[in-house]
């Protein structure tokens, strides 16, 4: 038969044998006293954004993965509660960015990253090589044009922008030629693109007047 708990004392005792609050460092920790640690109970190390445990039991020796209480106990440890390396406070692990997400959907399973945004200045008169302009020379990562918007302020008539991966109209067309022959935002359009770029590659926004000028969005995907 189970009794229901009339006053608070109990649970909050459970509660407090089990929820060990955080910590600033692996110091702090090992510094509980045998009063102040219970098995099972949970710690946070906020150096490391690593969870313990405690697990009364345990007499393994002190390491990586394993904090033994200054008090030196012959059982006793705080084991580390999950795998991994850890950040550090307010930092971002490259497999946040690169592709840990797996999505499933229209029966196949594949990978994403987080989404960067490359924003260009697009000048009139900027000519450069045969009416390129330079959006970057080192995309910092493989990833995939996934979207592209052109903001047009000095428009021409019948003038196009089209992304390239060299100057001078070289390489290999990375968008489609985009109307600019009225102001505003300007989306990409259809394609049967979109397309990859390995680190380091280049981008261009090939224009066929060089007195059109505005903006260029490129929206990436790390793959």
């Amino acid at each position: 038969m189970t009794a229901i708990l009339q006053y608070g004392d109990r649970a909050a005792r459970e509660v407090s044998m089990r929820a060990g609050g955080t910590y600033a460092n692996a110091a702090a920790i090992t510094a509980l006293v045998a009063a102040d640690r219970s098995n099972g109970m949970v710690v946070f190390n906020i150096a490391t954004q690593m969870a313990w445990i405690y697990v009364a039991a345990s007499a393994a020796a002190a390491g990586a993965t394993v904090l033994m209480p200054d008090d030196n106990p012959a059982t006793g440890r705080w084991l580390i509660h999950a795998t991994g390396t850890g950040l550090a406070a307010g930092s971002i692990l490259t497999t946040h960015l690169d592709g840990a997400v797996v999505m499933a959907g229209a029966g196949a399973v594949g990978q994403t990253g987080v989404p960067f945004v490359i924003h260009v200045p697009v000048v009139a008169g900027i000519t450069g090589a045969a009416d390129d302009v330079l959006v970057t020379d080192t995309v910092p990562l493989a990833c995939r044009i996934v979207d592209v918007k052109c903001v047009v302020t000095t428009v021409g008539a019948a003038d196009t922008w089209t992304l390239r991966d060299a100057a001078a109209g070289g390489g290999i067309a990375l968008s489609d030629a985009i109307s600019v022959a009225v102001a505003g935002v300007i989306p990409w359009g259809v394609t049967a693109l979109p397309a990859d770029l390995v680190a380091a590659s280049d981008i261009y926004v090939r224009r066929t007047d060089d007195t059109t000028d505005g903006a260029v969005v490129i929206t990436l995907l790390p793959v």
